[in-house]
C-alpha cells in the first residue's frame, strides 16, 4: 500500500533545513515535515506544524526537550526531506510549544557552512542595509551579544562588509545578518542617512529588497524559494513513509522558557536579568521537603550560577590562557557531565532556567576559546578588566542606552519633549551615573514644562555637574534658567565659564558679548584731570 503523497520535497544539500522551516513559518502551514536520517538508518524524524508553529515531533533519537531533540537535525547535509499535509506524528511524541524561528536562531549558533551564509549575504552586495520595519525580533530570542550587535546595527545603516568590520565579532555579525536575512528582517536602505537621525523613523521611505533576484520566487527571502524545490532526480529515497522505530519519548520537565525581551530589554539594570537565577530572592532557597542530597544539589547549582557571573571563559573551564583545543574540549565535557540541564533531577525543576544558563555559559566558553580569533578578543577583554557575563551585560546596557539616547536627540530637535523625557527616564534607570543623560533630562524637563519643572530640572542638572563638573549642556541650561529668573549676574558668570572653556559655543559667547556691551553702556564716564578741574581753571584750549 502506498504511503501519503508529499506536497513538497527536496534535498537539504540544496536547501538548508533552516530555510525550509522559515518557509513553512512564512506560509503558516499545517502538516508534517519529514527529514530522512543518514543512509542505513530506517525511518524519519517527523515534525508536526500547526499554523507554522511546531507542536510536537516523533524523533529517532529524542532528547530531554523538544528543542534539544530537533537541533541535531540542522547538521544533516544532503539528506532528503518532504512535507505532508497529514499529521504523521500522532500523540506518542515529544511535545511542547516551540517557536520555530527561535529554534532556527539556536541552530544557526551551532554553526552553518560559510558557503550558505556567503550565498545569502552576497545578494545584498554593497547596499546599505537596515532592520525591516515592523520586524518581531523578540521571536528570535537573541542572546546578549546578538542583541548588542542588533542595537549597534539599528543606529546606522551599513553594508554587510561595514557591519562585519564595525562589530566587535565578525562571527556574530555574519551569523546575525544571515538570520535576519532569511527571516525577512533585513532590507536595503535607500534613504539618506544624516548623523543623529534614526533610520527607523523616516516614514517617507519605501521598503526595499535585495537586487538581482526573482522577487516572485522567494517572498523576500534571499535563496529561499516560495515553494520547496522539486525532488532530486533520481529520487534518493522513496517518498513512502516507512514506520520509524517505536519510541518512548522522555517526558518534558517543567522547563522555564526565556522571557520575551521587550524593546528596552538591553537597558535592564546591570545584573538584573539574563542570569538564569529566579527573580524572587526567596526562590534561591531550596523548598521544604527535599532530601538532604537534593538540598545540597540545589544550593550548589544556585551558588555555581552566581559564581559564573564573575568568571571569564578561562576560569569557567578552569584552563590556562594557552590551553590547547583538546584541553579546552576535555575541560568542557568534564563540566557538562555535571552541569548539563538534562542531569538536573526532576525535583529541582524550578531551577531549570538556572541550569540552562549554566550550560549556556559553558558552551559559550568552549565555542569562544576553541576559535583562535575569538579567544584573542576574549583575552583582550579580560586584560581590560571585562570578559565576564556581568561585564558583558553592563557593556550591552551601556551600548543600548547610547542607542536610545540617539533617539532622544532626534526627538528633542523635533520638540517632542514628552517622548524624549520618557525614554530618558528609562535610560537613567539602567545607567544612573551618566552626566549626559542627567543634563539632557534637566534640559528636556525645563523645555517641556518651564517653571513647573524647575525643581526637577535643577536636580538633574546638579547631578550632571557633580558627575562631570563643567558639563557644557548642564551649565548652559542652568545659566538659561537663572537668566529667566532674573539672576543675571549668576547666569553671566556661568556663560563666561562656558565661553572660556569652549570658544566655539556661539550661544555662550553671544551672551557674554551682550553682557559686556550692556556693562560698558551703563558705566559712568571717568573724569581726567585735563578735562576736569584744570580745564575749568585755565579754560579750554583754542
Amino acid at each position: 500500500m502506498s504511503g501519503p503523497t508529499p506536497i513538497a520535497q527536496g534535498d537539504l544539500g540544496a536547501t538548508p533545513l533552516a530555510h525550509v522551516i522559515v518557509s513553512i513559518v512564512s506560509k503558516a502551514m499545517d502538516g508534517t515535515l519529514a527529514v530522512w536520517p543518514d543512509e542505513g538508518v530506517r525511518g524519519q524524524d517527523r515534525i508536526y506544524f500547526e499554523g507554522g508553529r511546531i507542536r510536537r515531533a516523533k524523533l529517532l533519537s529524542p532528547g530531554g526537550s523538544l528543542e534539544r531533540s530537533l537541533l541535531p537535525l540542522f547538521h544533516r547535509d544532503g539528506r532528503p526531506y518532504a512535507f505532508y499535509a497529514e499529521d504523521l506524528v500522532g500523540d506518542d511524541a515529544v511535545s511542547g510549544s516551540l517557536d520555530p524561528l527561535a529554534l532556527v536562531a539556536a541552530a544557526i549558533r551551532g554553526g552553518i557552512p560559510d558557503t550558505v551564509v556567503d550565498d545569502v549575504l552576497g545578494r545584498y552586495g554593497d547596499s546599505k542595509l537596515r532592520i525591516t520595519r515592523g520586524s518581531d525580533l523578540a521571536r528570535l530570542e537573541l542572546i546578549a551579544k546578538e542583541q548588542t550587535f542588533v542595537e549597534m546595527f539599528r543606529a546606522v545603516p551599513q553594508s554587510v562588509e561595514e557591519a562585519r568590520h564595525s562589530a566587535g565579532s565578525e562571527k556574530i555579525a555574519r551569523r546575525v545578518l544571515y538570520l535576519l536575512a532569511i527571516t525577512q528582517c533585513l532590507e536595503i536602505f535607500e534613504g539618506e542617512y544624516k548623523r543623529g537621525s534614526h533610520p527607523g523613523i523616516r516614514p517617507q521611505e519605501q521598503q526595499s529588497h535585495p537586487p538581482d533576484r526573482d522577487s516572485a520566487d522567494d517572498h523576500g527571502l534571499p535563496g529561499l524559494p516560495s515553494e520547496f524545490p522539486p525532488p532530486p532526480e533520481p529520487r534518493p529515497t522513496p517518498v513512502r513513509m516507512s514506520a520509524p522505530p517505536r519510541m518512548t519519548p522522555t517526558p518534558a520537565r517543567g522547563s522555564v522558557r526565556r522571557a520575551t525581551p521587550s524593546p528596552m530589554a538591553s537597558l535592564a539594570p546591570p545584573g538584573a536579568s539574563n542570569t538564569g537565577l529566579p527573580d524572587d530572592p526567596d526562590a534561591l532557597e531550596p523548598p521544604e521537603g527535599l532530601t538532604a542530597a537534593l538540598t545540597t544539589r540545589w544550593r550548589e547549582t544556585v551558588d555555581y550560577a552566581k559564581a559564573l557571573e564573575d568568571m571569564n571563559y578561562f576560569e569557567m573551564l578552569e584552563v590556562d590562557t594557552a590551553a590547547s583545543s583538546d584541553a579546552i574540549r576535555d575541560a568542557y565535557f568534564a563540566k557538562v557531565k555535571r552541569w548539563h540541564p538534562d542531569r538536573l533531577p526532576s525535583e529541582l525543576a524550578p531551577l531549570a532556567a538556572t541550569a540552562d544558563r549554566i550550560f549556556h555559559h559553558l558552551t559559550e566558553a568552549q565555542a569562544t576559546l576553541s576559535d583562535a580569533d575569538e579567544r584573542k578578543k576574549h583575552f583582550n577583554a579580560v586584560e581590560a578588566g571585562g570578559g565576564t557575563p556581568k561585564a558583558d551585560r553592563q557593556l550591552a546596557t551601556i551600548l543600548g542606552a547610547a542607542m536610545e539616547f540617539q533617539k532622544v536627540e532626534v526627538l528633542v530637535r523635533r520638540k517632542d519633549y514628552v517622548r524624549a523625557r520618557k525614554i530618558l527616564r528609562t535610560i537613567l534607570e539602567a545607567v544612573p551615573d551618566e552626566a549626559d543623560y542627567h543634563a539632557m533630562l534637566g534640559a528636556v524637563a525645563w523645555l517641556e514644562k518651564g517653571d513647573e519643572a524647575r525643581d526637577e530640572a535643577a536636580q538633574h542638572l546638579e547631578r550632571a555637574l557633580r558627575i562631570a563638573p563643567g558639563h557644557e549642556r548642564a551649565q548652559m541650561t542652568k545659566a538659561q534658567m537663572l537668566q529667566r529668573e532674573g539672576k543675571t549676574a549668576e547666569a553671566i558668570t556661568i556663560f563666561r565659564a562656558v565661553a572660556e572653556a569652549n570658544p566655539k559655543n556661539v550661544d555662550a559667547v553671544r551672551q557674554v558679548r551682550l553682557a559686556d556691551m550692556r556693562s560698558a553702556s551703563t558705566a559712568p564716564k571717568a573724569k581726567d584731570d585735563a578735562g576736569g578741574f584744570l580745564s575749568k581753571f585755565f579754560g579750554k584750549k583754542k
